[in-house]
């Protein structure tokens, strides 16, 4: 019996060499391609390179880090030639958390992106959304000294399972798996329903939000700085909300991390 290039004989079985078994799943893999096309969710790109999944690599690359001045408190965006400083709002009336940061501007390719996550359904998408987040972070030494843990925004139970995932755990996972800080899911729940954020002008949010969050776990949050995470800062009250839940439990500093600022 003649053996074809790649194949090896131990008794009377033939067996593949690795490259031929590579060779292998690359063609099926491409078969799969052919029968079962993707495209980016964005541009309509062919999905075909490595790791590429509902947007492409591209599109991906579009979103912009902001890496200007902004508030120390925060985290507002100054545009014009400034330095960092603490802004006129934070000055008159400082907020629960110590510090918040944002990746970028909720506009643009990370807006597409954060769309498709929260509300496509594309859970895979809020690990790439959270890697970059967690990069982001690790570049800031402030936000990460001694923090104890990271804490996401609850949702309410039934959206939740509508949604069939809570956006803000996916990414606090994703931080948690690049900086090593652990992620305590029920540090906070949602103990009231209430109509969308997003439907709502600046005031009606802070009403909104009062009394619809409480403490899980109060005995872990206890003397620990928090990081809490969510997707994006709007006008800040449902970070604030948190943050005060948190601190008036005994948390003793909070700062807040979102994908994007509003």
């Amino acid at each position: 019996m003649h053996l074809l290039p790649g194949e090896s004989r131990k008794g009377d079985e033939v067996r593949l060499s690795v490259p031929v078994r590579a060779g292998t799943k690359f063609l099926a893999d491409f078969l799969k391609l052919l029968v079962f096309p993707s495209h980016c969710r964005l541009c309509g790109a062919f999905l075909a390179g490595a790791g590429e999944n509902t947007v492409c690599s591209a599109c991906l690359g579009k979103i912009d880090v902001w890496d200007g001045p902004t508030c120390p408190v925060c985290g507002r965006f100054f545009e014009g030639n400034t330095d960092s400083h603490i802004c006129g709002r934070c000055l008159a009336s400082p907020p629960y958390f110590s510090r918040h940061r944002s990746l970028g501007r909720y506009d643009g390719a990370l807006r597409e992106v954060i769309v498709l996550f929260k509300y496509g359904g594309f859970s895979n998408l809020g690990r790439k959304l959270g890697r970059l987040a967690g990069e982001f972070l690790e570049s800031d030494s402030d936000m990460l000294y001694e923090l104890d843990m990271i804490i996401p925004v609850p949702l309410y139970p039934k959206r939740q399972r509508e949604r069939g995932f809570n956006q803000s755990l996916v990414i606090a996972r994703e931080i948690s798996r690049i900086t090593g800080i652990g992620v305590v899911q029920k540090g906070l729940i949602r103990i009231k329903d209430a109509p969308a954020q997003v439907l709502l002008h600046a005031a009606a949010r802070e009403r909104n939000v009062k009394g619809v969050y409480a403490l899980g776990k109060p005995w872990l949050v206890e003397g620990k700085t928090v990081l809490l995470v969510d997707d994006v800062f709007t006008t800040g009250a449902t970070v604030g909300e948190c943050s005060r839940v948190l601190r008036r439990g005994g948390a003793r500093e909070v700062r807040a991390l979102t994908l994007a600022r509003a």
